[in-house]
């Protein structure tokens, strides 16, 4: 969940640096293909910080569980010496 909120809020931030809410004067100094390239990536980090999202909300559920507990039997199928 530490990813989720840091990606997530990274992004957000980004985005609205990038529309002007914050550090207005900074950003004015910014040309047109810089706050572009700052907006994909703030895009990026908020869908990151979505899925890492999901993925947290995903695992806690029983489906999740039950994924992760044959993950965790195919890993002891392939690889027999690393059993606990």
């Amino acid at each position: 969940m530490f990813f989720a909120i840091v990606a997530g809020l990274g992004g957000l931030y980004l985005i609205l640096m990038v529309m002007g809410v914050l550090h207005r004067d900074y950003m004015k100094s910014w040309n047109r293909p810089r706050k572009m390239a700052l907006a994909i990536m703030g895009s990026g980090f908020l869908i990151l910080g979505l899925y890492f999202g999901y993925l947290a909300y995903f695992l806690s559920t029983p489906e999740g569980q039950e994924h992760q507990r044959q993950q965790r039997e195919m890993n002891r199928m392939y690889f027999p010496q690393q059993q606990r």
